[in-house]
């Protein structure tokens, strides 16, 4: 199983009146993990304890202690693609629950959040929202903010540090094709360098070579005769 993610509000399209009469939005509160199911069917079919991964969606109820547990995707046996367990349910969690199943994956090759020198506490919150990368903490909705303490400060530094790069991005480029430059000009000044040095070594071994002599050799000269 990977971490949970935090519990997260969702509006589920219901509303409600406040103490001041105004008409709000109902929210389900959530957290999502993945779990190892066992197929109990193909467990007796194969005669083998068949495992399939299965999203679950943990309800949570403000002021109380209760907790519902539900399983809203199931991928099968070797296959990438789920099949929808909670059919009522899916359409008010899904974009919710594939931006954190993204989030998941896009993590492993993200820029590391380390960079941003936040502290180990803020890193640890982050990370068991299964927020890993700078990108990922850069695209979070407001409505994920609440999930994090500071998640708004964090967000924004995330961002500054991304345009940061983006704006650099040219500068580092020009940079590192002037380097490139330099060190080709520096490899065929070596080139040129060495070439000299080779012809200068066959002048000196001609020069001191003994002259050949002119005319017909010998032998040619006695036959001549």
């Amino acid at each position: 199983m990977t971490d949970e993610s935090p519990i997260l509000s969702i509006a589920d399209g219901g509303t409600y009146i406040d103490e001041r009469g105004m008409e709000r939005p109902t929210h389900r509160f959530v957290s999502f993990r993945f779990e190892a199911v066992e197929n109990e069917a193909k467990s007796r079919m194969t005669g083998r304890r068949v495992f399939e991964r299965a999203l679950i969606m943990r309800q949570h109820y403000p002021g109380a202690r209760d907790t519902l547990d539900r399983e809203i995707l199931r991928y099968p046996e070797g296959s990438d693609v789920p099949i929808i367990q909670e059919p009522d349910i899916w359409p008010a969690v899904r974009d919710t629950a594939e931006q954190w199943m993204r989030n998941q994956a896009e993590a492993v090759s993200g820029t590391p959040l380390s960079l941003l020198a936040l502290n180990v506490a803020e890193l640890a919150s982050l990370k068991a929202g299964g927020v890993g990368s700078v990108e990922m903490l850069a695209a979070l909705p407001d409505a994920a903010l609440r999930a994090f303490d500071g998640a708004r400060e964090m967000r924004d530094k995330a961002r500054r540090y991304l345009d940061a790069a983006q704006d650099a991005a040219p500068l580092a480029k020009a940079e590192a094709e002037a380097v490139a430059a330099r060190d080709e000009a520096a490899a065929l000044r070596q080139e040129v360098a060495e070439l000299k040095a080779l012809l200068a070594r066959r002048d000196d071994a001609d020069e001191g070579a003994e002259p050949r002599r002119r005319g017909r050799p010998p032998k040619a000269r006695d036959e001549a005769a």
